[in-house]
C-alpha cells in the first residue's frame, strides 16, 4: 500500500487546475466562405422610429449574433439586413458617406 503525502496531491490537484482548458462552448459550426448564415437566433429588426433605443438594439443585435457564432464580419454583413425604414436608409446614407471619404468599410466598434 503506498502513501501520498498530502501536500504532494495538493500541488498535483492545481498544477491540473493551472493547465488551460479547451473552450467548453466550442463552436459546432466554423462559419466557411460561401456557405449561408444559418440562425439559431434570429435578430429583431430595428426602423429607428422616434423612441427606439438604438444602443439597446445594438445589444440584444450582439446577443443574437453570440448566440449564432458569429464573429465581427458576419455581424458587419448581417446588420444591415435587421434594419428597416429610417434606419435603414440613415445607414445606407453614412455608408455612402464613409466611402466617399475614403474611410473604407465599418468596423464594429465605429457602429
Amino acid at each position: 500500500m503506498e502513501i501520498h503525502d498530502n501536500e504532494d496531491q495538493e500541488d498535483e490537484f492545481q498544477e491540473a487546475l493551472d493547465e488551460p482548458q479547451p473552450n467548453p462552448r466550442p463552436n459546432p459550426h466554423p462559419r466557411q466562405p460561401n456557405r449561408p448564415v444559418r440562425l439559431s437566433v434570429t435578430p429583431k429588426h430595428f426602423t429607428g422610429k422616434y423612441g427606439s433605443d438604438f444602443v439597446e438594439y445594438l445589444h440584444s443585435f450582439e446577443e443574437a449574433a453570440k448566440c449564432n457564432y458569429w464573429d465581427e464580419i458576419t455581424m458587419l454583413t448581417q446588420f444591415p439586413a435587421y434594419l428597416e425604414g429610417y434606419a435603414a436608409e440613415f445607414y445606407s446614407a453614412a455608408t455612402a458617406s464613409c466611402r466617399r471619404d475614403g474611410r473604407g468599410p465599418w468596423t464594429w466598434v465605429e457602429l
